[in-house]
């Protein structure tokens, strides 16, 4: 017989729940884990996504808290909580976590981009410029990039940058975003 008290098997259980698409009971499986031995840093970034998933981001930030309470100044916990409330569109709730995390002295492009635009929907156009001009320097092909430069550049009436930032935006864009920035294109 199986013990379920085993802490090395329900891991193992909670990850292959996790791999075949039953979140609810990888997250269970995953807080029983945490329950007994909360200094379990793969919990934490399992749970983060998961609970990502089931689209609760009050449980996102708290399994972060929890994490940080007992890893503390762990980079990875707070940069699976960014961009975990950065994908479920909590914008402004993910903009400490990204602060937190650049602070610590990454600044690679996907969490600088994610930053911008998350900056961008708090209605930050100045720090949402910084970052993304960042981006350009890392990236100058990125149309998402200067898109939303663009829009940055919109809002604060620089109709001249806008238009040059959309225009680049449709010169590297792929077909899907092509009509959304014609949009703001005839709009600035």
């Amino acid at each position: 017989s199986i013990d379920s008290t085993n802490i090395a098997y329900n891991k193992l259980y909670a990850v292959a729940a996790q791999k075949i698409g039953k979140p609810e009971l990888a997250i269970k499986l995953f807080e029983w884990i945490l329950s007994k031995n909360p200094c379990d840093f793969q919990c934490y970034v399992s749970l983060i996504p998961l609970y990502m998933k089931i689209k609760n981001p009050v449980a996102v930030v708290r399994t972060a808290d929890l994490g940080l309470y007992f890893i503390p100044k762990n980079k990875a916990i707070r940069y699976w909580e960014a961009n975990s409330l950065y994908a479920l569109r909590e914008y402004e709730e993910s903009i400490p976590a990204f602060e937190d995390f650049l602070s610590k002295g990454d600044s690679v492009f996907a969490v600088l981009k994610n930053y911008g635009i998350a900056q961008y929907y708090s209605g930050k156009y100045h720090t949402t410029i910084k970052m993304l001009l960042k981006c350009c320097q890392m990236t100058p092909d990125d149309p998402i990039v200067y898109f939303y430069l663009g829009l940055a550049y919109k809002d604060q009436k620089n109709y001249i940058k806008s238009i040059e930032c959309l225009n680049a935006a449709i010169e590297f864009a792929q077909p899907p975003y092509m009509t959304e920035m014609y949009h703001y294109l005839g709009q600035s």
